[in-house]
């Protein structure tokens, strides 16, 4: 449906990078979240919720480029690799996204997402602990109100 590679191949890709260290601090994460997409479906059908999964996830592939891959995590959540960049750069990343989401529309559909961040100068040691930072970040741009980034730096203990 998306054409991005699935769970199990981000799980792979990260296990693969990280059995083979040293990861430099520029190995960053952001995960990707598309805010109700629930109402999306209720209100206007699936099939029109299946054609907003493509197209956020063709707007994730085409601002990622070759700097990344971009994987579906699951439902309407996305999972974006960027082994060469910096935290600040895929900050940079993920508000672009968020723009370019929030001035998507499908017909009367307006979308918006929300965005978690982290990095491996944040410390994390295996890919779980890389996604968990990242989707921490997430559950916070959610709890300020949705349609925001947070990095894990600004919520870390």
């Amino acid at each position: 449906l998306t054409r991005c590679y699935n769970r199990r191949y981000l799980f792979d890709y990260l296990n693969e990078d990280f059995a083979n260290p040293p990861l430099a601090e520029n190995y960053s994460l952001i995960m990707v979240d598309i805010d109700h997409f629930k109402a999306i479906n209720d209100t206007y059908g699936h099939t029109a919720g299946d054609k907003v999964l493509e197209e956020i996830a063709a707007i994730l592939t085409h601002t990622v480029d070759d700097t990344g891959i971009v994987t579906r995590y699951g439902g309407e959540e996305f999972c974006i690799v960027l082994p060469t960049s910096t935290i600040n750069s895929a900050i940079d990343i993920a508000h672009t996204i968020k723009n370019k989401v929030s001035t998507y529309k499908h017909g009367d559909i307006e979308v918006t997402c929300s965005i978690g961040v982290s990095s491996m100068a944040f410390t994390a040691n295996t890919p779980s602990e890389l996604i968990e930072q990242a989707d921490a970040a997430l559950f916070h741009s959610k709890h300020k109100g949705r349609n925001s980034v947070t990095s894990w730096n600004e919520i870390a203990p």
